[in-house]
């Protein structure tokens, strides 16, 4: 037998068996008792990782193109902070090979988070532990990316107690959260991208119909990309980059936009702007430091007129802005149209203007009344 002969005889052996072992592998990661030592196993590992109890009611699929999960909880000093009726997670094993994790999509359908806020932090923020890296390991991340985070009819709890941001109320309870939004990170960047994000709050109401853009965190940055927010009276627009986030002294240099910004809706969550029912349109700019940021200001009110103007603020000196803003240039007023004359019909007839009859001239500007001499 010629040597070629024998090597083909041997690479079909060698085949045979790894398909073998593949087969007998797949029908393995099919049978209940591997689901339940799985589910197991999940529930054991996660210990190392999560500040509470992780608990799984069932596993189904398999380890080479996803798993589905069911009755997930995770309970924290004996109470549930979180509480996911589904999860299902789409792979492929082979991404993991080539050295980076990387997830089709993850769904969760009618996930349950319970924030709440006390001496020790967010209770959130804790559940995953802390670990001191090893200085003899290296630091370079493996990359990371989920091509959709999918989230179904969520619900958040937020207890009176979390609310710890200054002159802003939070909705006690978040309702039908649904969003779909990617996830990619390497050693340089974290790139989140918000395909659409929407919600009800209650108490106070607020609505969100719909969020969307791109966030990047960089080492000492976060980049706006597109970032769009439409209420149900509201739409808004964010670029820009927030500079210096980990240490110096904090910059900016964004530029927003509305084309109706509705004051009473957005007074519901930050009480300081109760009392106004105005709708503005406005374009604003700011930039440079916290201690002098140039911000560029125009805005319309359909009742109050438009203002623009240029400042220089100093949120961090006694002076807290420089510079000057246009007085308001009040509205047209509409032109009033009677009822057709019988003696010119077909045509319209408009209210004489009291301002009917001034002549200019230097000086003061005429008054209602006055007529020509």
């Amino acid at each position: 037998m010629s040597i070629a002969r024998r090597s083909l005889q041997v690479v079909a052996l060698v085949c045979t068996l790894i398909v073998g072992a593949a087969s007998m592998a797949l029908i393995v990661t099919q049978t209940t008792w591997f689901k339940e030592w799985l589910r197991g196993f999940i529930v054991k590992q996660a210990e190392d990782y999560v500040n509470g109890r992780l608990s799984i009611g069932r596993l189904d699929g398999n380890l080479f193109f996803g798993v589905d999960l069911e009755d997930v909880d995770v309970t924290m000093n004996g109470e549930t902070v979180v509480d996911i009726k589904g999860v299902g997670l789409d792979y492929s094993v082979l991404s993991f090979l080539r050295g980076g994790i990387v997830l089709d999509d993850i769904r969760l359908t009618q996930p349950v988070f319970r924030l709440e806020k006390d001496a020790d932090g967010w209770n959130l923020l804790r559940l995953i532990k802390a670990r001191t890296p090893d200085p003899d390991e290296p630091t370079s991340r493996r990359p990371i990316e989920v091509g959709e985070i999918g989230i179904s009819d969520g619900t958040l709890y937020i207890e009176d107690k979390a609310v710890g941001t200054s002159g802003i109320d939070v909705p006690s309870r978040i309702e039908r959260l649904d969003a779909s939004l990617g996830v990619a990170s390497d050693a340089d960047e974290l790139t989140v991208e918000i395909s659409h994000v929407s919600l009800r709050g209650t108490a106070p109401a607020i609505g969100v119909n719909a969020l969307s853009g791109v966030i990047r965190r960089r080492e000492n940055a976060v980049i706006l990309e597109n970032i769009s927010l439409r209420t149900e009276e509201t739409s808004l627009r964010v670029d820009g980059t927030i500079g210096n986030i980990e240490n110096g002294v904090r910059t900016v240099d964004i530029k927003a936009s509305s084309d109706k910004f509705d004051v009473e809706e957005i007074a519901r969550i930050i009480p300081a702007l109760r009392g106004s029912a105005l709708q503005p349109a406005f374009e604003i700019s700011a930039s440079g430091a916290l201690d002098r940021r140039s911000v560029g200001l125009h805005a319309r009110e359909k009742n109050v007129g438009q203002v623009a103007g240029d400042l220089t603020v100093d949120a961090a000196g006694p002076e807290r802005r420089q510079g000057s803003l246009e007085p308001p240039t009040p509205p047209a007023a509409p032109t009033a149209l009677l009822p057709r004359s019988p003696s010119a019909p077909g045509r319209r007839r408009t209210r004489r203007s009291p301002w009917r009859g001034c002549r200019p001239r230097p000086g003061p500007p005429c008054i209602p009344g006055c007529s020509r001499p």
